[in-house]
């Protein structure tokens, strides 16, 4: 008997020992842990995707609302609303649609900032099988038309916040124009159908009848269209089936949030963040979303309190701006909250520490993914784990099987991956960045890139031949590493957008409308480090054209047309004035130099202008304005 126990513990002893040895080389107990807290989330959306009935969001959405009808679902302001009262609205403005002759298939743009009705919207189309189109509402011109136009909208929702915008583009539409608000728009439209909480009283309250216009449309087909920016220029409309906002959306359930949670959404929710995570995150867990029309760093951990937020979302730059207005404001520490956990992406390693232990927030759920694309990285920071800190994902043995991610060479220079003598691509090494792909298969509902509108573009987020000949793998843009314990960390974007102030600036699109002013024979386009500041790269137009764009009458001209052309985070902080544009020996301009050169006037010997933060306009920049950014005495 003491020797069949002595082998039995013998045998515990020896499996414990193998056990470590194995996790320590394939990380099992991470894997184990994501899956833990991941595993019934991620089934019930694999359930979702495989179903082959009529179901789609509107149906998931008409079952929460059997389930939590009486419960807050969002809060904005001054108005609560209960899952009831948003089955309701919604329900009378898809009858409204319906009398417009809306019908299945058909798509809509939505145009409008953050509130209950952006949501209420979506849900009317969704209801009746229309696919909404999520337009970034700071678009502006030719933008904004290309928005509307690529995704082939028969109609565009917008209210009086997003009118001037719509307004200025009127002709260049074949769209019909929904307008919503108690009043007609204060703007002259030649053809605008408006619509108001009056008319409403006199629609239908009955959903039951929407459910057979459904008929035919299941969670993989298409719920609509989330706008990315890419290296092209101009907005690419990603379509987003109904199971990948539900996917989005369970990002939410692995954070922890459960009926009786509220999280606090200051992201706007056009895009897959505020849009995705958080509507469809709150539906699927019964919880409540509080929206904020815009963030701020002054009203931010009051309103978490007032509201009594448990969780919220942020963009890494958020973050920074909490921890920076915190070192000023110390008072902010000492405001009470309940938080379980905060959810976002792209928060930075630097901050990490000041944000998390400063604020006392118990969980991070820091992950990686792209709108469009097919694949995702989590990382679950809890605030005793600090060595998770600063990675966007873990990958492990078990997941690394499951998931199939793939970190291959690049080359910078050539901006392509590399391939070895068999033509296939070359995984890399550990810590060595890379280009992060996910495998591209055709019906898997987590694992099936549907791609954009415009097919070329689709095609260029693809990759084949990098495992076996002929297989297809989703190209992130992104340059990744991977560490010894699997801890993912993100290393830099590919190509030449680059981010400012938590938004996605595009090279081309700011050279489009910087090439259009008389006088201006080229621009090139770029981000710069900016002295003193964290928020990114600033935008910057290296240009060549006639001496007398130097004028002051000249650069208030042109900064009147980017600022009617451009969202605000896109205008040129900094013009270079050039005598010639360097170019490549196949003609294309030469940005590498030029960025690396930034705004500094010791390094730069041609004219530089800023827009200076003391005047709002375009004014000579030299080594004292260089020194007061430095300094901090000057912020962009």
């Amino acid at each position: 008997m003491q020797k069949a126990a002595a082998a039995g513990a013998a045998t515990l002893v020896a499996g414990a020992v193998g056990f470590k040895a194995l996790d320590s080389s394939m990380n099992l107990s991470a894997d184990l842990k994501t899956m833990y807290r991941g595993a019934k989330p991620l089934l019930a959306i694999n359930k979702l995707g495989k179903r082959t009935d009529d179901y789609t969001l509107a149906d998931v959405w008409t079952d929460g609302v059997s389930k939590h009808g009486g419960e807050t679902f969002v809060i904005f302001e001054h108005r609560r609303m209960t899952y009831g009262d948003m089955e309701l609205f919604s329900t009378q403005m898809a009858h409204w649609l319906l009398k417009q002759n809306i019908q299945a298939g058909d798509v809509l743009a939505l145009v409008m900032e953050n509130k209950p009705e952006f949501i209420g919207w979506w849900l009317a189309m969704t209801k009746i099988a229309a696919q909404v189109a999520l337009v970034n509402y700071s678009v502006k011109r030719k933008g904004l038309v290309h928005c509307i136009k690529v995704a082939d909208s028969k109609a565009v929702v917008f209210d009086t916040d997003t009118e001037e915008n719509v307004f200025d583009v009127e002709g260049d539409l074949e769209a019909r124009l929904f307008y919503w608000g108690p009043c007609p728009p204060s703007r002259p439209f030649k053809d605008v159908t408006t619509v108001g909480h009056d008319q409403m009283l006199s629609l239908p309250i009955d959903g039951s009848p929407l459910k057979a216009l459904r008929k035919g449309i299941k969670m993989m087909d298409n719920f609509g269209f989330i706008y990315t920016s890419g290296t092209t220029g101009l907005p690419k409309a990603a379509n987003i089936m109904h199971i990948k906002m539900a996917a989005m959306g369970n990002l939410m359930a692995i954070a922890g949030a459960r009926p009786g949670d509220r999280t606090h959404c200051c992201l706007p929710l056009f895009h897959s963040a505020g849009g995705g995570i958080g509507v469809i995150g709150t539906m699927l867990t019964g919880s409540a979303l509080v929206i904020i029309k815009k963030f701020s760093a002054s009203r931010f951990w009051n309103e978490i309190s007032a509201y009594g937020c448990t969780g919220f979302q942020y963009i890494g730059e958020l973050g920074r701006f909490l921890v920076n207005y915190a070192k000023e404001h110390p008072e902010v520490y000492q405001i009470p909250h309940t938080l379980k956990f905060a959810i976002g992406n792209g928060l930075r390693p630097e901050v990490w520490d000041d944000f998390q232990d400063g604020f006392k927030i118990p969980a991070v759920l820091e992950f990686y993914g792209a709108t469009e694309g097919n694949g995702a990285l989590i990382n679950y920071s809890e605030r005793s784990d600090k060595a998770s800190r600063g990675a966007v994902g873990r990958v492990g043995g078990i997941l690394a099987k499951v998931m199939k991610p793939k970190i291959v060479k690049f080359d910078v220079e050539t901006e392509e991956v590399v391939r070895g003598p068999d033509g296939l691509c070359i995984e890399c090494g550990l810590m060595e960045p890379g280009e992060l792909l996910f495998p591209n298969v055709q019906g898997d509902p987590t694992k099936d890139f549907k791609g954009y509108r415009d097919p070329k573009a689709t095609a260029k987020k693809l990759l084949s031949d990098v495992v076996v000949k002929g297989d297809s793998w989703f190209r992130t843009g992104d340059l990744l590493s991977k560490d010894s314990m699997g801890f993912i960390y993100f290393v830099d974007r590919i190509g030449d957008t680059f981010r400012w102030k938590g938004e996605n600036c595009s090279t081309t699109e700011v050279s489009e409308i910087v090439s259009s002013f008389p006088g201006i024979e080229e621009a090139n386009v770029y981000g710069v480090k900016v002295p003193g500041s964290l928020d990114g790269r600033a935008c910057m137009a290296a240009v060549q054209g006639r001496a007398d764009l130097q004028s002051q009458e000249r650069l208030d001209a042109l900064l009147e047309l980017c600022k009617k052309e451009l969202p605000k985070y896109s205008l040129p902080l900094f013009l270079r004035f050039l005598p010639e544009m360097e170019q490549t020996a196949t003609f294309k301009q030469q940005k590498a130099n030029l960025r690396e050169q930034g705004c500094d006037p010791k390094v730069v010997a041609d004219a530089m202008f800023w827009l200076s933060p003391v005047t709002g306009k375009y004014e000579p920049f030299g080594p004292a304005e260089y020194q007061g950014l430095e300094a901090g005495q000057a912020k962009l």
